[in-house]
């Protein structure tokens, strides 16, 4: 089930590993039957995740790869040696993953969550603190969704509850929303809210939620103004509403909130010295949600320093820190003045990774063609380029003959 085999392996008729009986359900011949002329399925990337320094692609078959940094088991291959090209530990049936900084964490079809990687904070939820090195599972069923941070997890359930484990004391109090009573770290899942959450976010040390009504909620610490109250080094140990309704999608950065509005604006609140909230500015900190771009917004990803922004026409735009030429624009160069600019085009999904503090950002994008183009920092592999060389331009990681 969590066997291992390089991105390359994926098109090879080869009955001695499963390859086409469990990772593709083919129906050709030679590999189980059917007409001698029938072409194989085409598998292709679906989804992609970028944790501190490794990378996750979920693919259409619900096969799970992964590459980069596994110094505490992320990538699930029951070593610690880091892989510099893509991976496959799960053969099917995945159907969302989150990469945390150095934790991985996904969703099965049956709701299961298998979990695996660094677990000092309990954020593996699995009773203790030791890390693993291989996908555990967490919950049996019921759940849809996971959102790894820093170092807490948070998975919604089925019936609207959200639930979390790890990290919830020190700079991370109130992380799992338990109260001023509570402010201990856990190492089993606790329940934050009941009922009616549609989604969850977990930043570097801190939570939102987002309600079928549409309204954002929040807990944790408040550091750089990320809740957009317009108040900055505060906490909250228990859920506070921030926003009354209006929104489809929240994206917590480490450092940067984020809320796509059910017109398709963008609005950031946060951490803002290199630009990243994408006001025209590089103050320290922007407080309140403000406005960013007023329609077309399809997704959106920050590290803290830097912010991707995927629009409805496909086109990527960047702003913030460039480190290790993370917008594919051939140097490190930032994008500065807080305004963003087109970096690339043709897109349907984006990731972005990198550490908390230092420099060693990374940028994947799920372009035209079902081709996963990458750029930025690549010291562990996690670009799965096969080296641990930096890149500055956009560059196609070729994930099987057809892709």
């Amino acid at each position: 089930f969590f066997k291992q085999k390089t991105a390359y392996e994926i098109y090879q008729c080869d009955w001695s590993s499963d390859v086409c009986s469990s990772d593709l359900s083919l129906a050709l011949a030679g590999c189980g039957g059917g007409s001698s002329d029938a072409a194989p399925e085409v598998v292709t990337p679906l989804a992609l995740s970028a944790g501190g320094a490794h990378t996750a692609v979920l693919q259409s078959d619900g096969s799970l790869w992964l590459a980069g940094d596994n110094s505490h088991g992320q990538l699930g291959t029951g070593d610690g040696s880091d892989a510099t090209t893509l991976v496959k530990v799960v053969d099917s049936g995945v159907t969302q993953v989150s990469a945390g900084f150095d934790f991985t964490a996904f969703v099965k079809t049956d709701g299961s969550v298998w979990v695996m990687g660094h677990n000092d904070r309990g954020q593996l939820g699995l009773g203790d603190t030791t890390d693993r090195s291989v996908p555990t599972q967490l919950l049996a069923s019921g759940a849809s969704a996971v959102a790894a941070g820093a170092a807490h997890l948070l998975v919604l359930k089925t019936d609207g509850s959200a639930w979390g484990t790890g990290a919830n004391s020190g700079e991370n109090a109130g992380s799992l929303c338990q109260g001023d009573a509570d402010l201990n770290d856990h190492n089993a899942l606790v329940t934050l809210v009941g009922s009616g959450v549609a989604q969850v976010a977990a930043g570097q040390v801190y939570s939102l939620l987002r309600k079928s009504d549409g309204s954002v909620w929040a807990c944790g610490r408040d550091a750089y103004g990320q809740f957009g109250t317009d108040t900055v080094g505060s906490a909250a140990t228990v859920p506070v509403q921030t926003v009354s309704g209006g929104v489809r999608a929240v994206v917590a950065g480490p450092t940067v909130s984020w809320l796509i509005k059910n017109d398709g604006s963008l609005w950031g609140a946060g951490y803002n010295a290199w630009g990243a909230v994408a006001t025209g500015s590089t103050s320290d900190w922007v407080a309140s949600y403000t406005q960013v771009l007023a329609s077309g917004v399809a997704d959106v990803r920050s590290n803290g320093f830097t912010t991707l922004v995927l629009r409805s026409d496909g086109t990527v735009w960047g702003v913030g820190r460039g480190s290790s030429g993370l917008f594919g624009n051939g140097d490190n160069s930032a994008i500065g003045g807080g305004t963003l600019q087109q970096v690339a085009s043709g897109a349907s999904a984006l990731a972005l990774g990198g550490p908390r503090y230092t420099e060693g950002d990374f940028s994947l994008l799920l372009t035209t063609g079902a081709a996963v183009q990458a750029a930025g920092a690549n010291d562990q592999g996690q670009l799965g380029l096969g080296s641990t060389t930096a890149i500055g331009t956009w560059t196609t990681l070729v994930l099987g003959s057809g892709m």
